[in-house]
């Protein structure tokens, strides 16, 4: 479509390199995470991590939350964007009334659904050097308990950074989709913890002799 032929206002480009865009007002308000990159004609919307892409439109949740932050912080925050969103409708001049329809429909667009008094630890973005919580087998139908610390990528964990803080080799091969290979992480043992297991069971036994540990650490910064 020629940019004489296009619609007024801005517009959104669903990808890199692709001219499929449509009106940034067509976009459901939301609080999730896709990455805003500003380009010639629009902003391109990149999906990042594992999850769901639901953009705000302007920013995005996951940057907004400080390292160890959890869903309470997270619940204020969403918060404030609706307080925004609503701020910015009406100064396009549209009144939109506390308890309304409209209103309870942007509101549940923005902001979780779950009561932050109760789910306190259902999101917690990580620290940069300090321990990763546990992975659980699920984290791949929710994965907001692994909030990547960069706030410029505001995304979850990937499969592949799953597998790093499980201590999986970089070349191990999981079996099946993304979802899959969430679970087989999260119902492993962390093969480096199991090594040192079977290696002090084998000494216990008089199998073999203790021996110092080599396995080179990873720097926190890498994962």
């Amino acid at each position: 479509m020629r940019r004489s032929q296009r619609a007024s206002g801005p517009r959104i480009r669903l990808g890199r390199g692709t001219d499929n865009e449509v009106p940034l007002a067509d976009i459901r308000v939301g609080l999730h995470i896709a990455q805003l990159v500003t380009r010639e004609g629009g902003i391109a919307i990149e999906k990042l991590g594992s999850s769901p892409l639901i953009i705000n439109g302007e920013s995005v949740e996951f940057a907004r939350l400080n390292p160890g932050d959890q869903y309470p912080q997270a619940h204020q925050h969403a918060l404030a964007m609706l307080a925004e969103r609503i701020k910015m409708l009406q100064a396009q001049g549209k009144m939109i009334r506390e308890g309304s329809g409209e209103y309870e429909q942007l509101r549940s667009s923005i902001v979780p659904p779950y009561d932050a008094g109760k789910f306190p630890n259902k999101w917690r973005k990580m620290w940069r050097d300090e321990p990763a919580r546990t992975l659980m087998a699920h984290l791949g139908k929710d994965s907001y308990s692994h909030i990547h610390y960069d706030s410029e990528q505001a995304r979850t964990i990937s499969v592949r950074e799953a597998a790093r803080l499980q201590s999986f080799p970089d070349g191990f091969a999981f079996c099946g989709t993304m979802n899959p290979a969430f679970r087989q992480i999260g119902n492993a043992v962390p093969p480096l913890m199991a090594k040192v297991l079977a290696a002090k069971i084998a000494v216990a036994l008089g199998i073999k002799q203790e021996e110092e540990p080599h396995e080179p650490a990873r720097a926190a910064a890498a994962v």
